[in-house]
């Protein structure tokens, strides 16, 4: 039942992303990315497709411990955007002590503010369940800045209380052993026939190949809802051969995920070529009612 608020990372500069690291992917946790006063999303805070919101992490005024700072500093990081969010959490926890870990995550998403509008990172899901639409949704800022009132407030009246226990999942995978070319993109697909109200998305990905850093996977969900899960590792540079592991991604937060899910991998370098072995797609949720 713990709510577990975890920091973004401050590695936007050398080519990381949220989804490279487990405790920020991971569907327990919040990972929080970092805003400036302007609202807009700060140089350093890490990507992601696993984010969830955004706080204030820029200047970020607080007391000191460390030798040689004054008493009162102000500071920078998704280290300072994440406690925020446990702050709005507390409080939320205070009006509403039923809430279940899920709960908490799904009432940030849905009372989360846009800000930077300008930004070109926005999309609007496929999600139904709120005011009638979708939500929107970044790679930079998750579903948007953290809003203490409105959260507290939907929290007050919140009927639900959403654990792992009454967590519902849908899987399916795929084999496909298709050739990964330089300067080329594939894709494969997979069907899902019988849908849940979607939290998080889950990708098991094992591929072969001899430069990672040449590699962009992307994930489209049936309502057109794209995650990006890999980017060019560390900008192109990481030369780790092969990738197996476990990426996610909020932003088919409300769909149904009924129908053709599409993975694409594409190969943006010269001199490397792989095969795409195998993926699993996991569906996280509550099922319809």
């Amino acid at each position: 039942g713990t709510v577990v608020v975890f920091a973004a990372g401050n590695d936007r500069e050398i080519g990381q992303d949220v989804n490279y690291h487990n405790f920020g992917n991971s569907p327990h946790t919040i990972a929080v990315a970092a805003l400036d006063h302007n609202g807009q999303v700060a140089y350093f805070s890490t990507p992601g497709a696993p984010i969830l919101v955004s706080a204030p992490g820029v200047a970020i005024s607080t007391t000191s411990s460390f030798s040689g700072y004054p008493a009162y500093t102000t500071i920078s990081g998704t280290s300072f955007s994440s406690p925020i969010t446990s702050g709005v959490v507390a409080l939320m926890l205070e009006a509403n002590p039923e809430l279940g870990y899920r709960d908490v995550q799904e009432i940030l998403a849905y009372s989360a503010r846009q800000t930077d509008t300008s930004s070109p990172g926005w999309d609007v899901n496929g999600a139904t369940n709120w005011n009638g639409g979708g939500l929107h949704v970044s790679h930079d800022y998750g579903y948007g800045l953290i809003d203490a009132y409105a959260a507290v407030r939907l929290a007050e009246t919140w009927e639900l209380t959403s654990t792992q226990a009454n967590l519902a999942t849908v899987s399916a995978s795929s084999s496909p052993e298709l050739a990964i070319l330089d300067y080329a993109t594939i894709t494969d697909t997979i069907q899902i026939s019988s849908g849940l109200r979607i939290d998080h998305v889950e990708v098991d990905l094992d591929l072969t190949h001899t430069w990672i850093g040449d590699l962009a996977v992307s994930l489209t969900s049936p309502d057109n809802t794209t995650s990006i899960l890999v980017n060019r590792p560390g900008g192109g540079a990481a030369s780790q051969d092969n990738i197996d592991f476990t990426f996610s991604s909020t932003h088919s937060w409300g769909e149904t995920g009924v129908g053709t899910w599409t993975l694409s991998v594409a190969d943006l370098g010269p001199g490397d070529q792989g095969v795409l072995d195998s993926w699993t797609l996991r569906l996280l949720g509550d099922a319809i009612n």
